[in-house]
């Protein structure tokens, strides 16, 4: 496909780039290793970020990106998106809604690229999605946007690590202070982040209880778990350490840093301790165990079942199959894996 650019616009003289990625706080992190690459590409460039205010506090603090813009539906809020991104040389629409695309448009981006979805007009260089999606890591998906859609070829890069905004030293020392007060002070611990933002993910708790029990008797490890605090009373019962609610989300990546092991299903927890260094045991039903699997430190459970997984397709059913036949017994096993993997070298084991 031609790449259509005007002389004042070629590709070796972008300056502004505009970057949306809408979402969880998940699927931000996995656009970090695109901004980064970007950064590198051209590094004397203004990298801008439209995000939801969920994820501000967690790449807020990365040094390649410029700008942080918080999306919301109010006009005032657009104009001043537009004001922002106006006549930007760059626009690479990584969510799929149309109106981050019509911003982009109304602020004469030269180059709007993009999965074209039902924002096709709006776009400069629109590609299909790709129908392979689900069998590649994101962010080589997203990296495959800007290689079919304009010819940029970001493959040198480490598109495998994802990133997350550093502690603070205040709240490496609120974390410290926490877990002082626990009785846990330097000992080593695994943590476990039982839920996701999509029910249907979530692995059944009392399997999680099965597998605290083996972590506790057989590792001789305590337990932390880490969550929202509208879950907090769901998990009451569980015999571990309740922080559901008791943690910023940066303070949350600081315990997951600090941790031996992570064990939870695909979430922005597991993204954080992949990009922290955390080693991680992912459990996989309705999403992509390819597409969303951390490529460092980490090991995957999932039972493979024929209609595995379903989440992109939208048509994840009600019995939930691919979670509750996951056993305890499977996930410790994987657990033993991650400590024999990769445990011995972190500065925790």
């Amino acid at each position: 496909m031609p790449v259509k650019t005007s002389p004042k616009y070629d590709m070796g003289n972008i300056k502004n780039i505009f970057v949306s990625k809408r979402g969880g706080i998940g699927d931000v992190l996995m656009s970090t290793p695109i901004l980064r690459a970007l950064k590198n590409k051209y590094p004397y460039s203004t990298i801008t970020l439209l995000i939801f205010p969920n994820a501000a506090e967690a790449v807020g603090g990365l040094r390649y990106i410029d700008n942080i813009l918080i999306y919301d539906k109010k006009l005032s809020t657009s104009v001043k998106i537009i004001k922002h991104i106006w006549r930007y040389d760059l626009a690479l629409l990584l969510d799929y809604p149309y109106r981050p695309a019509f911003l982009a448009y109304l602020a004469q981006i030269p180059l709007r690229v993009g999965v074209k979805h039902k924002r096709a007009s709006l776009l400069t260089h629109g590609v299909e999605e790709d129908p392979l999606l689900d069998d590649y890591y994101e962010p080589y998906n997203f990296a495959n946007i800007l290689k079919r859609g304009i010819g940029l070829d970001l493959a040198s890069e480490d598109l495998a690590q994802i990133d997350v905004s550093p502690a603070t030293d205040a709240d490496k020392r609120h974390v410290e202070q926490m877990l002082h007060s626990h009785g846990l002070g330097d000992k080593t611990y695994v943590a476990i982040a039982p839920f996701t933002a999509f029910a249907p993910k979530d692995w059944p708790l009392e399997n999680y209880r099965i597998l605290i029990s083996k972590i506790q008797s057989q590792f001789q490890l305590p337990v932390v778990l880490l969550g929202t605090q509208q879950n907090a009373e769901r998990i009451r019962d569980l015999p571990a350490l309740n922080l559901f609610g008791q943690t910023t989300f940066m303070q949350m990546a600081e315990v997951i840093r600090r941790a031996k092991l992570l064990v939870g299903s695909c979430s922005g927890h597991t993204h954080v301790a992949a990009a922290v260094g955390t080693p991680t045991v992912v459990l996989y039903g309705p999403g992509s165990s390819k597409r969303w699997f951390p490529q460092k430190n980490a090991i995957g459970v999932t039972l493979n079942l024929p209609c595995s997984p379903c989440q992109t397709q939208d048509r994840v059913c009600g019995d939930q199959l691919c979670m509750r036949q996951i056993s305890a017994d499977l996930v410790f096993d994987a657990a033993k894996q991650a400590f024999a993997r990769f445990c011995t070298n972190h500065p925790n084991a």
